[in-house]
C-alpha cells in the first residue's frame, strides 16, 4: 500500500526534524513526505537524515491547518498515494505506527480513517496523554473496558466521534470521492466536519491501539488569551459541520446548532468567562451569513471543487 505523509509546518524547525526522523525510521517507510510550509520562514533540509523522499510545498503564509493539509494531500494523491497520513509537526511516530495504520485500512475496506493512540511526548511511550484520554478514549467504552480488565486489545475499535488531528491515516479513494477539509475552516473544527461527512456516507473511523504517536502540544494545554482564541474558533467552526450534515433535514440542523451554541454559552457563563462570552457574541453575529455561503458544499462535488480552487490560490507559484 503506497503511503504518503503530509505535515503542515509553522515556525518550528526543531520539532519538524524530530518528526521527520521518526518517519524515516518507520517499519513502513513513506514513499513521500510533504512538508507544507505554512510559515514565514524557509524550511532548510540540510539537517535532515534523508532528503530524497522529503518535499517542500510553499504556500501563502498562515492559511491554516485544513487548507495546508488540502494542498499537501492533493500533491500526495497526484503522485499515486493510496493512503495519506496527516501528521502534526510536533508529533513523532513509533516505529510500527504507520504499518499498523496501513494494515487497518488494508484489512477493513469499510474504514476511511484510522487513528493511533496518542502518548505524552516525553513519556517514552509509557503513558497516554491525559487530555487525549479524556476527550477521545472515554467515549470508547469497549477499549476502556479491555484496558481495565487487561483483555487482549482488538485490532481496531470503531469510533462515533472525530479523532485527534495530530495524526490520522485516510484512504485516498475516499478523499477523491468526498473531499478532505472544508476550506472555510482555518483550524479547529475541521476534523469534526470531516468525520461527520465520511460517517454520513457510510465510511468508518477507527482507533488502532497498536499504533502509537507522541504529541507535544495539544490545545487543552493552552491558557489565557490563547485558550480563549482556540475556544472561539471551535465555537465559530463547529456549526459548519452541524449545518452541512447531508442527511438531516433543515429543522434538525438548525436545532442542533442552537443546542450547541446554548451549551457553549452556558459553559462559559458557569465559569465566569465574560471575555469568552463577548468573543462568542462577536463571531456569532456573522454566523447566518457564513452558513448560507457554504450551504452548497453539503454536496461533495461542490466541496471538492471549492477545495481545488482554494488550493490553486494557496499554492505559491
Amino acid at each position: 500500500m503506497r503511503l504518503a505523509v503530509v505535515i503542515p509546518f509553522y515556525n518550528a524547525v526543531d520539532w519538524l526534524r524530530i518528526c521527520v526522523d521518526s518517519l524515516l525510521q518507520s517499519s513502513l517507510l513513506p514513499e513521500s513526505i510533504y512538508i507544507v510550509n505554512n510559515s514565514t520562514i524557509q524550511v532548510d533540509l540540510s539537517g535532515f537524515a534523508v532528503k530524497d523522499r522529503v518535499y517542500i510545498l510553499e504556500d501563502n503564509p498562515a492559511i491554516g491547518f485544513g487548507r495546508a493539509n488540502n494542498l499537501g494531500t492533493q500533491a500526495a494523491i497526484n503522485t499515486g498515494a493510496e493512503v495519506v497520513v496527516i501528521l502534526n509537526q510536533d508529533a513523532q511516530v513509533h516505529e510500527k505506527a504507520l504499518e499498523r495504520l496501513a494494515d487497518a485500512l488494508l484489512n477493513h475496506p469499510e474504514v476511511a480513517i484510522a487513528a493511533p493512540l496518542v502518548f505524552n511526548y516525553d513519556a517514552d511511550w509509557k503513558r497516554i496523554d491525559d487530555t487525549y484520554l479524556k476527550m477521545y478514549l472515554t467515549p470508547v467504552p469497549d477499549l476502556l473496558s479491555d484496558f481495565i480488565c487487561n483483555n487482549p486489545l482488538k485490532p481496531v475499535y470503531p469510533l462515533k466521534h472525530a479523532v485527534s488531528g495530530s495524526c490520522m491515516a485516510i484512504r485516498s479513494s475516499v478523499i477523491q470521492t468526498l473531499g478532505l477539509f472544508e476550506p472555510a475552516i482555518s483550524m479547529y473544527g475541521e476534523d469534526v466536519d470531516l468525520f461527520q461527512r465520511y460517517a454520513c456516507y457510510g465510511h468508518q473511523t477507527v482507533l488502532v491501539p497498536s499504533s502509537k504517536v507522541a504529541h507535544k502540544h495539544g490545545h487543552a494545554s493552552s491558557e489565557g488569551r490563547e485558550l480563549r482564541k482556540i475556544r472561539t474558533l471551535i465555537h465559530r467552526h463547529t456549526p459548519y459541520a452541524l449545518w452541512k450534515n447531508p442527511v438531516k433535514p433543515l429543522l434538525k440542523r438548525v436545532t442542533s446548532i442552537l443546542s450547541f451554541l446554548a451549551a457553549d454559552y452556558a459553559g462559559a457563563l458557569a465559569k465566569g468567562k465574560i471575555a469568552t462570552i463577548l468573543a462568542f457574541l462577536w463571531t456569532d453575529g456573522s454566523l447566518p451569513f457564513r452558513l448560507i455561503s457554504i450551504n452548497s458544499r453539503r454536496n461533495p462535488e461542490v466541496l471538492k471543487k471549492a477545495i481545488f480552487e482554494q488550493c490553486l490560490k494557496d499554492k505559491k507559484n
